[in-house]
């Protein structure tokens, strides 16, 4: 965190104390909040966010260099900051393409370009069908994201941490597999739905993916996934 950072973490700090009461949308930001704020025990409750409902209901199809429902492919969704983890993401799929099994897998990120922190010590800097097999989508509208959503083999997020974590919210609402770790509001709202991974087990979320793409993946619940009205209804 830069200078200015950091004043405003402090700042920041400093002000939480005097609050009334505090509203968290998950339960491991609650947690983090009592320790950070100890004052804060007995005054917070959580409030999960909600999906808009409008972008659940007919998603529309959207012009790619790929065609979503004619590729086999895995979605990540997120920012390059550190704690995403797509660093593991790109290793998974290297080990991905070992496998016989799979015939002309696909990788498709939804965010930054790779960083060259994310590629350092792959290996993979100047392998040209490599990145072939990537995609990543810059400025992705709902429409868009909607279609690689319904269509993706499974959305991977296995991040360090998360304050909540949309993506793989928004994945379920479109009955798209996922394997994520066990961080944020995911577990609190998605629960028994979704394939979780250790972020710090490389083993674990290769095989993970493996799994997704040859359909060894064990089968994911079905759970309702609240609405904005949902959230407004019962707050």
């Amino acid at each position: 965190v830069s200078k200015t950072g950091q004043k405003l973490q402090k700042w920041i700090h400093r002000s939480l104390s005097l609050a009334d009461a505090y509203a968290c949308d998950s339960s491991a930001t609650k947690k983090d909040l009592h320790r950070l704020v100890p004052r804060s025990e007995g005054r917070s409750e959580v409030i999960h966010l909600g999906v808009d409902r409008s972008h659940l209901s007919s998603p529309q199809k959207s012009v790619f260099a790929f065609e979503p429902s004619n590729t086999d492919y895995i979605l990540n969704v997120g920012s390059s900051a550190w704690y995403k983890n797509r660093k593991s993401v790109l290793e998974a799929f290297i080990n991905l393409r070992k496998c016989n099994e799979i015939k002309k897998p696909h990788l498709v990120f939804v965010g930054p370009q790779l960083q060259s922190e994310e590629i350092k010590n792959l290996g993979i800097e100047n392998t040209k069908e490599l990145f072939q097999q990537i995609s990543v989508l810059n400025n992705v509208g709902e429409s868009a994201l909607a279609t690689l959503y319904k269509n993706a083999k499974a959305l991977i997020f296995p991040s360090f941490a998360e304050g909540f974590g949309w993506p793989p919210l928004e994945a379920r609402g479109f009955g798209c597999p996922v394997i994520a770790s066990k961080t944020g509001a995911i577990h609190d709202i998605l629960e028994d739905s979704v394939t979780y991974v250790d972020p710090n087990n490389q083993k674990e979320i290769n095989q993970a993916m493996r799994n997704a793409m040859t359909k060894k993946m064990p089968e994911q619940s079905s759970i309702a996934i609240p609405t904005v009205e949902d959230c407004t209804r019962n707050y």
